[in-house]
This record gives C-alpha cells, structure tokens and sequence, in this order.
C-alpha cells in the first residue's frame, strides 16, 4: 500500500500555510466578492484522511469564516476524495505543476465547480481557477493568487 505523499509529491509539496485573495467574478467581467485568507494544509499517510484543509476567511467588513476540508486517499484512482456531507468531489494530478478537483455541494446540486491550480516559483506560489457551473451553466470564475508564509 502506497500513500497520497508517495503517490501525489505535488499535492504533497502543499503542506503548509498558504494566504492570499479570492476573488469571485461574473462572467461580463463583475466582482462579486472578494476576500482574503490563510489556509493551513496537512498531509498524513492515512487513506481515510490523507488531506486536511484549514481555511480562514476574512472579508473587507470585519466579517470571517472558518472552514476545515478533510479528504481521504483512493490508491487504486490515484485521487484524493471528499465525501463529508457538505461537498463531494475527486482531486488528481495534471503533471509536475498543475492538479485538478471536481466538486459539488450537498446543498446546492445543481452546482458544479471544476479548480485546477498551478505551482510555481519552487512551490512559493500558486495560483488557482474555479469554474462554477449552475444547471450546466456557468455562471461564476474564482480566481485566487496566493503565497507560502509557512
């Protein structure tokens, strides 16, 4: 048995603290949101929990939110898989700098996100798209630009 940190050194080489901005944007071009964050990302040789994401979100009026991604290891898919009740969805590598998740939202079924994220400057930055389609429609891009602090 082999695990996610074997497997998927990309995906692995994430571990750490990563801050930076989201942005979610209509597709004429409008800002709808936009708010910072620190994510804390932890790896472990677990299959049912191979991945934990902490996720802390701040936005320009004081608001915040918290969040925890957990996700689990299939070695035979060579995927990370989440399953939690609020978001379901499958993460693979593209090739030495780029990964790509497929996720939806227990509350939302209609809604459907496709992220890729490339790494770069030696795994100091990385930046992220999201792509949200609604009944098949898109409807929204994310795009996130982040560092490592730690």
């Amino acid at each position: 048995m082999t695990t996610l940190r074997e497997d998927m050194p990309l995906i692995a080489s994430n571990e750490g603290e990563w801050q930076g901005t989201y942005s979610f944007i209509s597709p004429a071009g409008w800002i709808n949101d936009r708010y910072d964050f620190r994510i804390v990302l932890s790896i472990f040789d677990d299959p049912d929990l191979s991945y934990r994401q902490e996720s802390f979100y701040t936005w320009s009026d004081g608001r915040t939110e918290d969040l925890v991604f957990e996700a689990g290891y299939d070695e035979d898919a060579n995927q990370m898989v989440w399953d939690n009740g609020r978001i379901a969805g499958r993460l693979w590598e593209i090739d030495e700098t780029s990964f790509h998740l497929r996720f939806g939202f227990a509350a939302m079924p209609d809604i459907q996100c496709f992220e890729t994220v490339q790494m770069f400057d030696g795994g100091a930055k990385r930046g992220r798209t999201w792509l949200w389609y609604r009944g098949g429609d898109l409807y929204q891009y994310v795009l996130i630009d982040e560092h490592r602090t730690a």
